[in-house]
């Protein structure tokens, strides 16, 4: 399996480089803690990088612990032209098997071999 450059996956700043805000790396800390809290909650307003952390978080969790998961948002037009499409900017396409455009699964490699599939739903 190829090695994933986290700071590929965010957006290059106005210095040139490419790291998660203060409050996203702490919200990506958190999740990916073991024995962290079982909820976790980003909050902000628009702009503020929650779309792009989800996104982030959901990719490095699929590839660490294979398995199925969910993504969603109220409406699907806007899970669609948002929140999909973000996903797939950011995600290494290395890691992409299969994009299921139809019924909105992304299916990922992950580690040992296996692969996790992302759902996405309204």
């Amino acid at each position: 399996m190829a090695v994933v450059d986290l700071n590929l996956m965010f957006p290059e700043g106005p210095s040139g480089s490419r790291s998660p805000l203060p409050k996203q790396r702490q919200f990506m800390d958190t999740v990916m803690d073991p024995k962290g809290a079982p909820y976790v909650l980003y909050s902000g307003g628009v702009g503020s990088g929650k779309t792009l952390i989800g996104c982030i978080t959901t990719i490095l969790l699929a590839i660490q612990y294979p398995g199925d998961y969910l993504v969603c948002r109220l409406f699907n037009p806007e899970l669609k032209i948002t929140t999909l499409k973000t996903f797939m900017d950011v995600c290494p396409p290395e890691l992409i098997i299969e994009n299921r455009i139809a019924d909105q699964i992304v299916r990922l490699r992950s580690a040992g071999g296996k692969v996790s599939n992302i759902m996405f739903r309204g």
